[in-house]
């Protein structure tokens, strides 16, 4: 009782200065809008392989407003490809330059074609007569070998020397053979017959059909003189061959070397090919059939020149060289605005190293990042050295917002059109008031609605993500702060309350399950008492629960999804000791149907702000013909009740009532909490039962027959029959003396004591009199026969 009194004096004191606020009547008041500060953040990121003297430009609004400044540079192996292609003979050379820091990788592609052409290369000019017709000895054969010859022989191809004499008057067959020259002429396979040489410095190919060489080593062709169409000059082939230690056969002589410049074989079939270079690197083939292409690793330094195949003498092969130069990172750094730093050496392949630019080099506008990269020592056909940049740091930029606050919402809206790239930026809002969950969040990018890359609420900043953005971009971001939350269901505001007004929120329910409650706790109004009016369902039945916290939650039991309903706010402030449930039956008139929250037996404290200064207000039960269960007069009316399930009113004291009649009681400022009268009190009921117990005691008193029943027997009796009408008819009397406040215990019960005390009293006087003023009475005694 003692902790009641004092929470009820501090609560006085309070409202007092709460009262300031209120512009009088019943109902309770909202904060407007006001101007908040929101937060546009995002990463400057600039990222590449970049090359000596790449530049990297941003904007910045604000310099002191970056953080995490972090570069790294990593190692990149720069490099670039040089391709050779053409054809070559067997054992001509082909020049090749490496450039780079690193040695080469390198792959060289063979091609054979599909008719294999086999010459043997003269190394020295000179001429040899391979068939002739003589006007005075007649025809002369002669032959010419082929050395690992391929599988099949299609075609003979001759070329004559521009010495030859009329060479196109000759009449030949033509053999193949599969041994060397022997001089013996016209055996093997004829394939070729009657055919004439072509004209001196001309060429002749001859089909020879497919012959098959059959493994063999060696394979001669046969040039056998069968006539001629003159025989009054000499006719010859004059071919071109090798110097004189490597001539052909003179005709009638001894062949010292298979060897014709003049006389080629074409066919088909594998050969060996390989490949070598000036530096000691090899690439082999292996056999490759005509037609065929390989490629293979070719493992070239930087200091090789030149290259050759290592093939059949004479054979022409098609090539493509591709070689794959590299340059490493050397001595990589930035410019920043002007401001150097860098690393000395070289970096490997994938290394990484930090540099340390000072944060303070950032300026506001246009920043400017340049590369450095490479000591100038690479010649220009070598690759571009590069380096791999990772230059970011956050940059933040406030942006002042006028923001609608309403009684249940704080609405933002606000945009930005970005001057550079910014990767994960982000906007954060910092909700001025407190908000349960952020709602309705909408982005728009230039225009456009798009899903926000993220929205985090921590209970007091929302933070919506808005991705990557590019120069020009504007984003515009609508968010509202609900102050309010739904436990199974969810509602949405069709008419907010603007700033500056009183509490009159219209709101239309989206979903509802039992228990649905809307918890009003976290607004700034969560003190006042809160109700619902205009309710589009019947039979509303809502009330809320008020905790000792200051916690407040708004029941509709019978609410249907798509009802719609206002809330409005009393500027009454309810603090239970525990909770309480209030139903506003009559808002005009103050009328609370009051029921037990989760416990029984709380008292309540009920605290009207809407007092007029200078009148009394008293705290009635309506159920109990407005009984005054407490008064107190002040700007700040602070009643004290409990939980008891009954209707109650506050009300001026005196004052006419619609719904009962004020009932007079003693007193006349409020009565401290320690003497306030009980709730379940009834001063009719009590009076009539201590009068009427009062008049059964005297008429026994006066009546008893005999003397039966002694008046010192008759007071004590009364005392306790007294105490169990009291107890009955005024429970709340009894619990006042045992907790020691007598003055409460006798406020309770005042009518009935004075009518208790007068009535004995009187009585007691009566008999004092009636004794005293009395006539004297005299026993007489007879005896008669003995007897008395």
């Amino acid at each position: 009782m003692l902790e009641r009194l004092r929470r009820g004096t501090g609560r006085k004191i309070f409202a007092a200065f709460v009262v300031v606020l209120v512009a009088g009547g019943a109902v309770a008041p909202v904060v407007s809008g006001g101007t908040g500060t929101a937060t546009w953040d995002g990463t400057v990121h600039l990222a590449g392989s970049p090359t000596n003297g790449t530049t990297y430009q941003y904007s910045l609004d604000d310099p002191s407003a970056v953080s995490n400044l972090t570069v790294n540079l990593t190692g990149v192996t720069s490099t670039e490809v040089d391709t050779d292609s053409g054809s070559v003979t067997a054992s001509d050379t082909q020049s090749v330059s490496i450039a780079g820091t690193r040695p080469p990788s390198a792959n060289l592609t063979a091609t054979v074609p599909s008719d294999v052409a086999y010459r043997e290369t003269a190394t020295t000019s000179s001429a040899q007569q391979i068939a002739r017709y003589d006007n005075e000895n007649g025809p002369e054969s002669g032959e010419v070998a082929l050395t690992d010859p391929p599988s099949t022989i299609s075609s003979i191809n001759i070329t004559a020397s521009g010495g030859s004499g009329e060479p196109q008057r000759i009449t030949m067959d033509i053999y193949l053979v599969r041994e060397g020259p022997d001089g013996t002429y016209g055996e093997g396979t004829q394939v070729a017959s009657g055919v004439n040489p072509p004209q001196a410095g001309a060429s002749k190919s001859y089909d020879v059909g497919s012959f098959d060489t059959q493994g063999s080593g060696t394979v001669t062709a046969e040039f056998v003189v069968t006539g001629a169409s003159s025989t009054t000059y000499d006719s010859w082939l004059e071919v071109s061959t090798a110097s004189a230690s490597q001539d052909l056969m003179s005709l009638g002589g001894t062949l010292k070397q298979s060897a014709a410049y003049g006389v080629g074989f074409v066919g088909t079939g594998d050969i060996n090919v390989s490949a070598s270079a000036d530096d000691g690197a090899t690439a082999s083939f292996g056999s490759l059939t005509t037609g065929e292409s390989a490629t293979v690793p070719f493992n070239l330094s930087r200091s090789a020149s030149s290259w050759s195949f290592d093939a059949p003498s004479g054979v022409t092969l098609g090539y493509t060289l591709n070689v794959t130069e590299r340059s490493q990172t050397v001595d990589p750094g930035i410019q920043l605005n002007g401001h150097e730093v860098r690393v000395d050496g070289t970096l490997a392949d994938g290394e990484t190293v930090s540099l340390s630019p000072n944060a303070s080099w950032i300026q506001g506008g246009e920043n400017t990042v340049e590369v450095e990269v490479g000591d100038g020592s690479l010649s220009a056909d070598a690759p571009t050295p590069k380096v791999s940049l990772n230059y970011s740091h956050r940059a933040a930029s406030t942006q002042s917002v006028t923001y609608t606050g309403e009684a249940w919402s704080e609405r933002w809206n606000t945009s930005r059109t970005w001057a550079s790239d910014r990767e994960d930026a982000s906007l954060t809002i910092p909700y001025s008031d407190t908000v349960v969950a952020a709602r309705d969040v909408t982005l728009l990018v230039n225009g456009s609605e798009v899903a926000p890359a993220s929205t985090t609420f921590d209970g007091t900043s929302l933070r919506v993500g808005l991705g990557d953005v590019q120069p020009g971009t504007t984003t515009r971001v609508v968010a509202n702060g609900t102050k309010v939350r739904t436990v199974n269901g969810s509602i949405t505001v069709t008419d907010p309350t603007p700033a500056g007004q009183q509490l009159n929120t219209e709101f239309k329910i989206i979903d509802r399950s039992p228990g649905f409650r809307i918890e009003v706790g976290s607004t700034s109004k969560s003190r006042w008492l809160h109700y619902l009016t205009s309710e589009s369902w019947n039979d509303a039945n809502d009330y809320s629960i008020v905790t000792k916290d200051a916690a407040q939650s708004i029941y509709l039991p019978n609410a249907p999804a798509g009802g719609t309903a206002r809330a409005r706010a009393l500027a009454l402030h309810v603090e239970p000791q525990h909770d309480v449930r209030i139903h506003v039956a009559q808002p005009g008139s103050l009328v609370l149907d009051v029921q037990p929250g989760t416990t029984t037996g709380d008292d309540v404290t009920f605290e009207y702000a809407g007092a007029s200064s200078g009148t009394q207000y008293e705290l009635v039960s309506l159920d109990r013909d407005g009984y005054r269960i407490d008064s107190d007069t002040g700007a700040t009316a602070v009643l004290l009740g409990d939980d008891s399930a009954e209707t109650l009113q506050i009300r001026p004291v005196n004052s006419s009532s619609s719904t009962s009649s004020l009932v007079p009681a003693g007193g006349g400022g409020g009565a401290p909490i320690s003497e306030k009268l009980d709730p379940r009190a009834n001063p009719y009921a009590l009076l009539a039962m201590v009068g009427g117990l009062m008049v059964v005691l005297v008429a026994i008193a006066e009546y008893k027959p005999h003397d039966a029943i002694p008046t010192w027997v008759v007071i004590p009796v009364m005392i306790p029959v007294t105490i169990i009408v009291i107890a009955t008819q005024s429970p709340g009397t009894i619990r006042l003396l045992i907790a020691g406040q007598l003055g409460g215990a006798v406020k309770q019960v005042g009518p009935a004591l004075l009518l208790l005390g007068g009535a004995t009293g009187t009585y007691l006087v009566y008999k004092a009199a009636q004794k005293w003023l009395g006539p004297d009475r005299t026993t007489l005694n007879i005896e008669t026969g003995g007897k008395k």
